[in-house]
């Protein structure tokens, strides 16, 4: 696992000098340049169900609170199996993939003097106040497993077996089933034998709640070829070649999953709380949990803290007034320095990846993100890239070699990896890989710059020639019956550019209107705005023509495993 429980931390919440709650949460410690920690693998239980709890944790780390050069945080959120990444699934083609996951997150919430602040509360219930997809409902939980096809229950076809109590059971995908605090759902997950093998994940969907809780509650889904009968892109004659880089043991797989923490630093108290609507950008941790700034999840400032004055800032003086030792910080969150903006993999901060020169390497990475992109690249010429999957879909030729790898939030990426002997660095939004979008005013189109996300160490090996410009070759191979190159003039369109009415088929509308933030307007899906009450659904076999539009506020992304 990547970040391991280590202490407990005594949280207290105060204001004036009343303590209003009190609770001992677990800590995790991000580390630093450590070697990669490798993500167990989730085992079911004896009902073959996979369980995620969702459960409050400290996290701190990764520096030493020493030095603003490395970032250090230090805030209480929400993440599943008190883990910054619970683990890893493993699950094959034709199987059945069965999760409980279970909200034990406290149902109410009070503010600091006890009253419940009415539009960012936590009861058991949804809040209609303040409109579909900004920031409430913090306690409340939505399952979603990215990259499955969308199945919002509507065929009532009951899971097989159903679980042993009175639980919610579905069979599929479903974004809108919530899961209160103090409550379980169970899904079903069936994985048909022609799923493209590649990288799904597991993340928090309650629109209002989903950008706090993601940043620390995601799980990764490998999805594995069934060597009994399951579909091979792979078993094309031209990629006989090719099928040594992917041994049936896996034993050169490097499971890559990438998580980015967003604070910003406030310099004044005012800053900490957000209007009626809900912060600007909810993406930014600081931003979300500010909007409610006695959430005993969240504050957690270092303590001894308080300096005999009514302020909630921290100014790194430590405590100097009358009433020291009384509470945390008011504050949500705690920063040293301005660049509390970073990204660990697997839980850890600039980690150590150790390879051997000559031998080829599967990187399978997740970008386990709400907001905001990479571009990957290496510090230095040594390594060679080929990348041969995006969003667990296999390219038409592969591997394409390649020096840099563009990585969106929620991308999924699967590339082969051979280095001479030396030290490395990966990196994003570094050299000539530095550009922004200027023409975008969202955050999704922000470029994560950070110039070391990882240390590659690369391992002598005698007898090794120096790696060649193109190492593996390349194939065409086996696609799905579900993916079809689209550009053959002969298909035509069962709905073109429409939304088909009655509710049961036709296009999953999947944007979000216009947020807080700059003047755009709405992004639609074919002229329909977002609607969180009304799910369309594809039919498999059809085939739908899109679109799209004013798209600069939620990144668009169509899920097409069947």
């Amino acid at each position: 696992m990547g970040v391991q429980c280590a202490i407990s931390l005594l949280v207290v919440v105060a204001t004036f000098g009343t303590v209003v709650a009190q609770t001992a949460y677990p800590v995790l410690n991000i580390t630093k340049g450590a070697v990669l920690p490798t993500l167990q693998t989730l085992q079911p239980d004896a009902g073959d169900w996979i369980t995620l709890r969702m459960l409050p944790a400290t996290i701190q780390g990764p520096g030493d609170n020493t030095s603003a050069d490395d970032p250090y945080i230090m805030y209480t959120g929400r993440t599943y199996n008190e883990a910054l990444v619970a683990g890893m699934i493993r699950i094959e083609q034709g199987e059945t993939l069965r999760l409980k996951v279970c909200n034990e997150l406290p149902a109410y919430m009070p503010d600091a003097i006890g009253a419940l602040n009415d539009s960012f509360a936590t009861p058991i219930a949804p809040l209609e106040e303040g409109g579909v997809n900004v920031y409430k409902d913090i306690n409340i939980l939505a399952n979603h497993l990215h990259g499955f096809y969308g199945n919002p229950g509507t065929e009532n076809i009951a899971c097989n077996p159903l679980p042993d109590n009175s639980s919610d059971c579905y069979r599929g995908d479903n974004i809108f089933a919530d899961i209160p605090p103090g409550s379980c759902n169970y899904y079903q997950y069936d994985f048909a034998d022609v799923a493209s093998p590649g990288a799904l994940w597991i993340h928090p969907h309650h629109h209002g709640s989903s950008s706090l809780m993601t940043h620390t509650a995601t799980v990764p889904v490998i999805v594995n070829v069934n060597p009994e009968g399951g579909f091979d892109p792979l078993g094309s004659a031209s990629c006989a070649s090719i099928r040594q880089f992917f041994p049936a043991d896996n034993s050169n797989e490097i499971i890559l999953h990438f998580q980015t923490f967003m604070l910003a630093v406030f310099t004044e108290e005012s800053q900490n709380v957000q209007n009626e609507t809900g912060p600007i950008d909810d993406g930014f941790i600081a931003n979300a949990v500010g909007s409610l700034p006695s959430d005993p999840l969240c504050c957690a400032g270092p303590q001894p803290l308080d300096d005999g004055t009514l302020s909630t800032t921290w100014d790194n003086t430590g405590d100097t007034g009358p009433d020291a030792g009384n509470s945390s910080s008011l504050l949500p969150f705690y920063t040293s320095g301005s660049n509390a903006q970073f990204s660990t993999i697997n839980g850890a901060y600039q980690p150590i990846i150790n390879m051997d020169a000559g031998k080829t390497y599967r990187w399978i990475m997740i970008q386990a993100a709400t907001m905001k992109w990479m571009h990957l690249s290496f510090d230095k010429p040594g390594c060679v890239m080929g990348l041969y999957s995006r969003d667990a879909n296999i390219l038409n030729q592969i591997p394409r070699l390649t020096d840099n790898i563009a990585f969106a939030a929620a991308n999924r990426v699967a590339v082969l990896v051979q280095c001479d002997a030396g030290s490395y660095q990966l990196q994003t939004g570094q050299g000539k890989f530095a550009t922004l979008d200027p023409g975008c005013a969202s955050s999704h189109c922000d470029l994560i710059q950070q110039p070391i996300l990882a240390a590659i160490e690369v391992a002598a090996v005698a007898g090794t020639e120096p790696v060649s410009a193109d190492p593996w070759g390349s194939c065409v191979p086996q696609m799905p019956p579900y993916l079809q190159d689209l550009r053959n003039g002969s298909l035509n369109a069962t709905y073109k550019n429409e939304i088909v009415p009655g509710g049961t088929s036709g296009l999953l509308n999947f944007t979000n209107p216009q947020v807080p933030g700059p003047n755009s307007g709405a992004c639609s899906l074919n002229g329909v705005e977002y609607q969180d009450f009304n799910a369309m659904q594809e039919v498999i076999g059809q085939l739908h023509e899109l679109s799209l539009w004013n798209i600069n506020v939620h990144p668009y992304h169509h899920h097409t495993q069947p």
